[in-house]
């Protein structure tokens, strides 16, 4: 007894020194300080971000297509099917630290345990018929090496990988809905302003061929006229094959038939606006928030629990266990006292004769946290790099949409002054041609500008890491392993 208890004491003294690793540091504790927005800016506001950004837009339809999207998605479905399945290994390695206990029962040609000294004794052949067994197991692994321990520690730390992995999958759902949204309303409005314009120029074409009939005009203009007719009808099959595809693909994110997409959906023309400012905030709500980010935390946590699962094996396992095992020629006789054979006491393992295998694994799991610490590093700057590159890109996109929008005031002014002009003979046809035809371009181009303005908006949430909301919290993980680092021995 007094060497077991010397046994066990020496292997928690091992156990200390075997599982202090390195712990990954809290996210909390790194984040930059900062704020996103540069100052002054009108288009981006210093505000926390919010989660719904959606609601921030003039088109409660949108808020719910994203809802729907957010219910019948089959890829969230899919996010949360392995979700469930991290969930679910954590828990069976949790489970794993508990007692464990199995019965046996078996019947078959055999001898007993008393047959067999008999015939010792007698030194006669082994009396052998029909025998009966029943046995009771009960073991319990004191996990002095941190094994479990750190089992516990990556499965928990994996599961929250996944679940961030989840939340990211949420995010672009959510702004790929939007998008398919805005393509359909944007490709509306285009194909309607080029429609327009078609009918304009079909009417300047009627209008100069009875010109030419009456003597009054020239098939010179006829021509042209003709051929910017043309040229603006040949636009619409592209812009409305567009607008089907983007239905095709809302269909997609709702996971349902396109012919069973809400009427308002795919009727839409006007591309949704912001009512405020989008809401920026700072960059350690930017890291807290950015899916990516929490995921490359918790992979880098659970490859230093793999390092302590690794670094586990060099040394003893000790488990407490309890036997009962009865064998009897008759059911009757299994509760006999001679037939009964029972055992209590520790079991130790140790695969200490190849050690060398074990210390290739801590070597790979050390290797497996650097990269590990290398992609959380990464991932801090990616996230502040997208935040800026989306800014830079909304505010190109609404630059360009302002100067556009302008161009095609202008260009209507001059088309209305051409066709004036015209009437009172002060320009020829070429001159209002030239005006039809700038008119035309410039109008198709403000119009998708309003999209492209939309799309820099959604670019901008996605960098922010908005639109998930996180599934109930998993329990807290194991506490981490105190103490200066160690090293294996």
């Amino acid at each position: 007894m007094h060497r077991t208890a010397l046994t066990a004491c020496l292997l928690l003294a091992l156990n200390a020194c075997a599982t202090r690793q390195p712990v990954p540091p809290d996210l909390a504790s790194i984040h930059p300080q900062g704020v996103l927005v540069p100052a002054p800016s009108t288009l981006v506001s210093p505000a926390p971000a919010v989660d719904t950004w959606w609601n921030l837009y003039d088109a409660p339809k949108l808020g719910r297509l994203i809802q729907d999207a957010l219910h019948d998605n089959l890829d969230l479905k899919a996010a949360a099917a392995r979700v469930a399945q991290a969930r679910a290994v954590l828990d069976a390695r949790k489970r794993a630290r508990l007692p464990t206990t199995r019965v046996t029962a078996g019947a078959g040609e055999g001898s007993t345990l008393d047959d067999q000294l008999a015939a010792a004794l007698d030194d006669t052949p082994v009396r052998t018929g029909m025998r009966y067994d029943a046995g009771l197991d009960f073991s319990w692994d004191t996990d002095i090496q941190g094994r479990l321990g750190a089992s516990v520690r990556a499965a928990h730390a994996h599961a929250a990988e996944v679940q961030a992995l989840a939340d990211a999958t949420r995010i672009d759902i959510t702004v790929e809905t939007a998008r398919a949204y805005v393509d359909i309303c944007g490709y509306a409005a285009r194909v309607g302003d080029a429609r327009q314009s078609l009918d304009l120029l079909r009417q300047s074409l009627t209008l100069q061929r009875r010109l030419l009939d009456s003597g009054a005009g020239n098939r010179l203009d006829v021509v042209r006229t003709q051929a910017l007719a043309d040229e603006a009808a040949a636009a619409i099959p592209a812009l409305q094959a567009a607008h089907d595809n983007a239905i095709q693909e809302l269909s997609v994110l709702l996971a349902r038939p396109a012919d069973a997409l809400p009427g308002d959906a795919t009727a839409c023309h006007v591309v949704p606006r912001l009512t405020a400012a989008p809401p920026a905030g700072d960059v350690a709500a930017l890291l807290k928030r950015r899916p990516d980010v929490r995921a490359a935390d918790d992979h880098l946590r659970a490859s230093t629990a793999g390092i302590d699962l690794a670094v586990s094996e060099l040394y003893p396992s000790l488990s407490i266990g309890a036997e009962l095992l009865s064998s009897a020629p008759s059911i009757g006789e299994l509760n006999a006292r001679s037939s009964m054979v029972w055992r209590i006491g520790p079991l130790l393992s140790w695969s200490f004769p190849n050690l060398s295998v074990a210390r290739a694994r801590i070597a790979g799991a050390k290797a497996g946290q650097r990269e590990a610490l290398a992609q959380f590093d990464k991932s801090i700057l990616r996230a502040i790099a997208d935040v800026q590159v989306a800014l830079g890109s909304y505010q190109a996109a609404e630059t360009q949409h302002n100067a556009l929008q302008h161009a095609s005031a202008q260009t209507g002014e001059a088309l209305r002054l051409a066709q004036r002009a015209r009437q009172l003979g002060a320009v020829d046809a070429l001159d209002l041609l030239d005006a039809q035809r700038s008119d035309v371009k410039a109008r198709l181009a403000a119009t998708a500008s309003d999209a492209d303005v939309a799309i820099a908006q959604l670019g901008l949430f996605r960098a922010l890491g908005g639109g998930w909301q996180t599934a109930p919290d998993l329990e807290p993980s194991m506490p981490a392993p105190s103490g200066p680092s160690g090293s294996a021995p």
